[in-house]
């Protein structure tokens, strides 16, 4: 009777080792998940960051010029540098609506748009001149810049309260297989 007994014994300690192994393997998944979602998290909020740092910036230096009426500035010296570092990172965790928010107040600093030209043929070829801003198409970029950044923060807020955390419950569910 004692063989019996040990070897049913050895079964049911290696299934509970098995079972053991398994649901460790799973809860280190799970906790892997949610340090790789809290390094996003904090990846994607420091981009939003810095980005509406240097839209910020940039709203204040046109809102002087527009508040001045300051339209002989031939050169205003807007950034688009962090925009183009965190690009991708927001393009990967950021909604469709957000990101065109976002562009729509780039494109006109990155195209010149702020400012009043003239074009003129010459022996040369087709040359263009800054005649200064374009102080009404300032404004409209101010706006722009108000209406991306309100929806960055929202976007950053609903980031860091919940997005994350529902999507780790997620993952681990179809880990699980529910």
């Amino acid at each position: 009777m004692l063989p019996n007994d040990a070897l049913g014994a050895a079964v049911i300690g290696g299934l509970l080792t098995g079972a053991g192994t398994l649901l460790g393997a799973l809860i280190l998944r799970w906790l892997d998940i949610r340090r790789e979602n809290r390094k996003i998290r904090r990846q994607v909020g420091g981009a939003i960051n810095a980005l509406l740092a240097e839209m910020a910036a940039n709203e204040a230096r046109l809102e002087t010029q527009v508040k001045n009426q300051q339209w002989m500035a031939v050169e205003v010296v807007l950034s688009t540098s962090v925009f183009h570092r965190v690009e991708l990172i927001l393009a990967e965790h950021l909604g469709v609506d957000v990101r065109a928010k976002v562009f729509e107040a780039y494109a006109p600093i990155e195209g010149g748009d702020i400012y009043d030209l003239i074009a003129y043929t010459g022996p040369g070829g087709i040359t263009t001149n800054k005649l200064g801003l374009d102080l009404k198409r300032c404004a409209e970029i101010i706006t722009l810049i108000d209406v991306a950044g309100d929806a960055l923060s929202t976007a950053r807020d609903d980031l860091l309260n919940y997005e994350f955390h529902r999507k780790a419950w997620g993952r681990l569910s179809r880990l699980l297989g529910r």
